[in-house]
């Protein structure tokens, strides 16, 4: 296993390198959902 990181848009992700795959936990695609939001389209994070 390696540590890998990665910059974007979004920012800078780390992950692990592990049987040929870069593996990513935890990176968020949307906001969080709220009452007023849950019925909604998914907004940027």
């Amino acid at each position: 296993m390696t540590d890998i990181s990665v910059s974007c848009n979004a920012g800078k992700f780390t992950g692990i390198y592990k049987n040929n795959i870069n593996l990513f936990y935890g990176v968020p695609y949307a906001k969080n959902l709220t009452k007023d939001t849950q019925w909604m389209p998914p907004k940027k994070a």
